[in-house]
C-alpha cells in the first residue's frame, strides 16, 4: 500500500473516530441538561401550587388526584405522579397506561431539594403499592417535598385558620415536610424526546469530519506524490539506471524539495561518472588485453600439467604399463580394423591368484615387487614374439587391474597359435621371483579370447578373458584356458560372486574395517576412512577388489553404499560414546550413488544422528567429476554448502578430470593415489608428478592425504613434497572396530614418528 493511501486510510479512522467521540459527548450532554430542567420544572410546578399543603394536612384524595392528573396533562413526558405520605404511605396516583409506579427513599425531613434516584428491574417495596413498582426498563423518579409551617401533629385545625397560619411566615420560622410529590418517567422516553436534537447534530457532525478529512487529503498528496516521485527516482538509481532530473512544483521549499535537490545533485553526478566511463572504456580494453595474453599464458601452462597428468593417468605407476583404460581404447579400434580385414584377434588374461595373500603376509613393497618382476618377464616375451606383438614397443602389454594383466595377440590364424603363445609366457611367468633372500612362486591362471568369435567390443572380450581365466582358478586349470559359452552357464567365480553378493545379508555378512589418517605433524590421528569386507558365508574374507567391481556393475553398489554410510555414522557415534573420539570418517562414494536420492539420506543420516556434518566426509573417484558436470556440481554443492559434509577427491591423478574442473567443485581434500606413492621410489617422474599433484592442491586450498604409505622413505619424500596427512601400511593396516578403539587410545605410531624425525 503506499504511503499516500495508508495517510489518507488512517485520517479517514482517526476523523471518524473524532466525530464519534464528539457527537457521543454533545448527546450525553444534553440529555444531562434535559433531565436536570425536567426537574426544575416539576419542582416549580408542584411549588408554584399553594394547595398542596392543605390537601397533605386533611389528606384529600380526590383533589390530589385531580393536581396529579393536572400535572400529567402539563409535563406529556411523565409517565406516573403519586403522593406519598412522611412514612412513605401512598396516598393517591396517576400514571399512563401501563406504566409502572415506584416511590423512591427520601431523606431526612431538612431536605428541602429533590431526589431523583434510578430503579432498575425487579425492584420491590414493603409498602402498600408494592404491587406497582416492577420495572421493564430503568427510570428517572424526581421527588418534590411539601412543607408548611404548621406542624402536623398538632391537632387538626380549621381550613381558614390552617392557611392563615401555613402563610404566616417568620423570619425564624421553622418548616415541616408533610408529604411528597413524586413524579417518573423512562430513560427511553428522554431518549426519544431527544431524536430530532441527535439527527441535526450527527449531519453536522458528519460534515465536519468530511470536511476535515478533505482538508488532510489534500495535504497528503501534496506529500505522497513528490515521495512517490523520489521513490521511482532511488529505484532506478540502485537499479544502474540513470533517470531524468526531478522536477517539483515551483516555489516549494521543504523538506521533500531538500531530499530532491540532493538527488538531483547525485544524478549528475551519475551523468558525470557516465561520461568519465566511456572515455576509460577505451584504456580499460587495453589493459584488458594485456591481461588476457598473461591468461592465455597460464592456460597454457595449465594444459602441459594436464597433458602430462592425462598421460600418467594411462599408466600403471607399478610397472609403468598401459592400464585398463588405455589399453580398451586401443582394442576397440583393433577389433574394427581386424573386422574388415577379416583377421582374429586374441587377448590373454593372466591372474595373480596369490597377489593379495603376498600383499598381507609379506607387505605392499614385496606384492609390487613380483608385479614389476612379471611386468617384464611379459615384457621380455612379447617382443621375441612375432605372433605377439608387430614392433618393439610394449603397448600390447598392460595391467587391467589389481592382480591381471593383458596381453594382446596379434596375427593368430587359429586357436593352437594363441594357446601356444599362453603356454610359452606362463613357462616363463611361472619362474619363481627373488625378493631378498625369498623364493615367491606366483600361482597363475589364464584366460584366452578371441574376436570376433568371443566378442566384438574390447570390453566384452576382456570380459570373456575374465570369465576364462576364473574358470581356470575355479577348476585348477594351470595352462591356458579358452573362453567357452557353456562357462557363464556353468557359473565363473565371478558370476557365482554377483549372485552370493545379491543374497548377502549385510548386517550379517558386510563389517567395516578403518584405517587411521595420521598428522606427522602433531601425532594426532585426524580421521579414519571406513573400508568395506565381505565375510562370505562359505568361502571366507572376500577381498575387495573382487566384489566391489560387482556391485558397480550390477548396481547394488548403491544399497550396499547406504549401508556403509549408516553404519560408519553408527561406528563414529560408538567410537564417541566409548570416550575414543575421531575427528571425522571417512566414506567412498560410487557413481552409481551419486544421484538425489542419496543427498537426501546423506541429510537424514546427519540429521538423525546429531553429528557435525564436519564430521562426515565422502570420498569421490576422480572419474565421477567428469561425468555430467552440471549436475554432478549441483549435487555437491548441496552436500558441501547446504549439508555441510566436507568432499575429497580420491585417487586423483588416474582418470582424465581437467584441472579447470577440480576448481569448480566445492572440495575440501585431495588424496594422493597409492600407486603414485609407490613409483615416486623407484622412478623420478613419478615423483615429480606426485610433487606437483600435492603443490596443486595447497595452492587450491585443499587438504592433503597421501594413502598407500608403507615405508620411512616414502613418508620423508611425501613430506619434502608437502604433504602432512599420512594413511598407510606402514602406520596401520584397515581395523575393526575393536581394534581401531585401542589404536586410538595407545597411538602406537607416535614411536615411528619418533623415530623418523631423529633421523631426518
Amino acid at each position: 500500500m503506499k504511503l499516500k493511501t495508508r495517510f489518507n486510510v488512517l485520517a479517514l479512522i482517526a476523523m471518524v473516530s473524532l466525530g464519534l467521540l464528539m457527537f457521543s459527548s454533545l448527546i450525553i450532554r444534553e440529555f444531562d441538561i434535559r433531565r436536570e430542567s425536567l426537574k426544575h420544572e416539576v419542582s416549580a410546578a408542584v411549588a408554584s401550587s399553594r394547595t398542596w399543603p392543605a390537601m397533605f394536612y386533611y389528606n384529600e384524595r380526590e383533589p390530589m388526584l385531580e393536581e396529579l392528573a393536572s400535572l400529567l396533562r402539563r409535563f406529556e413526558m411523565l409517565d406516573f405522579v403519586i403522593t406519598t405520605d412522611t412514612a412513605g404511605e401512598l396516598i393517591a396516583k396517576k400514571s399512563t397506561s401501563g406504566a409502572p409506579v415506584i416511590s423512591s427513599r427520601r431523606g431526612s425531613q431538612d431536605e428541602l431539594g429533590v431526589i431523583i434516584a434510578e430503579r432498575k428491574r425487579g425492584a420491590t417495596n414493603d409498602n402498600d403499592n408494592a404491587g406497582l413498582l416492577n420495572s421493564s426498563e430503568p427510570l428517572i423518579v424526581i421527588s418534590v417535598p411539601v412543607t408548611t409551617t404548621v406542624n402536623p401533629l398538632t391537632r387538626e385545625l380549621a381550613p381558614s385558620a390552617f392557611a392563615q397560619a401555613n402563610f404566616l411566615v417568620q423570619k425564624k420560622s421553622s418548616r415541616f415536610v408533610i408529604g411528597y410529590v413524586e413524579a417518573g418517567v423512562t430513560e427511553r422516553d428522554l431518549w426519544v424526546a431527544m431524536t430530532p436534537f441527535a439527527i441535526q447534530w450527527g449531519l453536522i457532525s458528519a460534515g465536519l469530519v468530511l470536511v476535515a478529512f478533505l482538508i488532510v487529503r489534500s495535504s497528503a498528496n501534496s506529500i505522497g506524490k513528490p515521495l512517490e516521485q523520489l521513490g521511482r527516482i532511488a529505484d532506478q538509481i540502485s537499479n544502474g539506471e540513470v533517470p531524468n532530473q526531478i522536477r517539483l512544483n515551483y516555489g516549494r521549499k521543504d523538506e521533500i524539495a531538500d531530499i530532491a535537490g540532493v538527488l538531483n545533485g547525485v544524478i549528475m553526478g551519475v551523468h558525470k561518472l557516465k561520461s568519465q566511463m566511456d572515455v576509460d572504456k577505451s584504456l580499460l580494453s587495453l589493459k584488458v588485453d594485456a591481461q588476457q595474453k598473461k591468461l592465455s599464458a597460464a592456460e597454457e601452462e595449465v594444459n602441459q600439467t594436464r597433458n602430462r597428468l592425462k598421460r600418467v593417468a594411462n599408466i600403471d605407476p607399478v610397472t609403468q604399463l598401459p592400464n585398463r583404460r588405455l589399453i580398451l581404447e586401443q582394442l576397440d579400434m583393433l577389433i574394427r580394423i581386424a573386422s574388415r580385414e577379416q583377421r582374429h584377434i586374441g587377448v590373454l588374461l593372466i591372474d595373480i591368484a596369490n597377489l593379495g595373500k603376498i600383499n598381507d603376509t609379506l607387505s605392499h613393497d614385496v606384492g609390487d615387487h613380483v608385479l614389476r618382476e612379471i611386468a617384464n618377464r611379459l615384457t621380455e616375451t612379447v617382443r621375441r614374439s612375432d605372433v605377439v606383438s608387430y614392433d618393439d614397443t610394449p603397448k600390447d602389454v598392460s595391467r587391467v587391474s589389481h592382480d591381471e594383466f593383458f596381453v594382446l595377440l596379434h596375427g593368430i590364424k587359429s586357436v593352437e597359435d594363441a594357446e601356444q603363445a599362453g603356454r610359452r609366457i606362463l613357462e616363463v611367468l611361472t619362474e619363481p621371483v627373488t625378493v631378498g633372500d625369498q623364493q615367491i612362486l606366483p600361482m597363475l591362471f589364464m584366460g584366452i579370447a578371441i574376436a570376433p568369435d568371443h566378442g566384438v567390443t574390447g570390453e566384452n572380450l576382456l570380459r570373456a578373458a575374465d570369465i576364462a581365466a576364473n574358470d581356470s582358478r575355479l577348476n585348477n586349470i594351470r595352462g591356458p584356458n579358452l573362453y567357452d559359452q557353456s562357462m557363464d552357464q556353468k557359473g565363473s567365480d565371478r558370476f557365482q560372486l554377483e549372485v552370493d553378493l545379491g543374497r548377502a545379508d549385510f548386517d550379517k555378512e558386510l563389517e567395516l574395517h578403518y584405517q587411521p589418517q595420521i598428522d606427522i605433524e602433531s601425532g594426532e590421528i585426524i580421521g579414519a576412512e571406513a573400508l568395506i569386507r565381505w565375510n562370505h558365508p562359505t568361502r571366507g574374507l572376500i577381498p575387495p577388489f573382487q566384489f566391489i567391481p560387482i556391485a558397480e556393475e550390477t548396481g547394488m553398489i548403491v544399497d550396499m553404499g547406504d549401508w556403509i554410510l549408516v553404519q560408519a555414522l553408527r561406528d563414529f557415534q560408538m567410537l564417541k560414546s566409548d570416550g575414543h573420539p575421531v575427528p571425522k570418517i571417512s566414506v567412498n562414494v560410487s557413481a552409481l550413488q551419486l544421484t538425489t536420492a542419496f543427498v537426501d539420506k546423506v541429510e537424514a543420516a546427519v540429521k538423525s544422528t546429531g553429528i557435525d556434518p564436519k564430521s562426515l566426509e565422502l570420498e569421490l573417484t576422480e572419474s565421477l567429476l567428469v561425468e555430467d558436470l552440471d549436475k554432478v556440481l549441483v549435487l555437491l554443492n548441496r552436500l558441501h554448502n547446504d549439508i555441510g559434509v566436507r568432499l575429497s577427491v580420491d585417487d586423483f591423478g588416474t582418470g582424465y578430470s581437467s584441472l579447470a574442473y577440480l576448481a569448480q567443485f566445492p572440495l575440501d581434500e585431495l588424496k594422493v593415489d597409492r600407486s603414485f606413492v609407490i613409483a615416486m621410489e623407484k622412478d623420478e617422474n613419478s615423483a615429480k608428478v606426485t610433487g606437483a599433484i600435492i603443490a596443486i592442491g595447497r595452492e587450491l586450498g585443499l587438504d592433503i592425504v597421501a594413502e598407500g604409505v608403507d615405508n620411512p622413505e616414502q613418508l620423508r619424500q611425501l613430506r619434502e613434497f608437502g604433504a602432512k596427512v599420512i594413511q598407510g601400511f606402514y602406520f596401520s593396516k584397515p581395523l575393526p572396530l575393536r581394534e581401531l578403539q585401542r589404536f586410538i587410545e595407545y597411538k602406537p605410531f607416535r614411536e615411528q614418528l619418533a623415530s623418523i624425525g631423529k633421523n631426518a
